[in-house]
């Protein structure tokens, strides 16, 4: 891993933290994907979402029916796009599009 792309990816508590008491980031999903960028940058983004949502979860005292429900929308936030795309290419393989 370039190291540069390693210190983007260097998972920290501290970082999370921060967001979560100083940047109004109340959802997994904006912490992985806007606050720190780490969905788009590591290759092990998903395994980095379940620290996180464990690190979120003690920041505001959440339920493990709350982190799972996180975790599902963080899922489905990055999987969006991909579904969206992969939509539109078999609409115009079929001629829809």
């Amino acid at each position: 891993m370039d190291l540069r792309v390693a210190q983007v990816c260097a998972t920290n508590r501290r970082v999370v933290e921060h967001s979560c008491a100083n940047e109004w980031a109340v959802h997994l999903d904006d912490v992985m994907v806007r606050r720190t960028s780490w969905q788009h940058y590591c290759p092990d983004a998903c395994q980095r979402a379940e620290r996180v949502a464990d690190w979120m979860g003690d920041c505001f005292g959440w339920s493990a029916e709350t982190r799972g429900a996180e975790i599902e929308r963080y899922q489905a936030a990055v999987d969006l796009p991909l579904a969206r795309t992969v939509s539109a290419l078999a609409g115009r393989v079929a001629g829809d599009g």
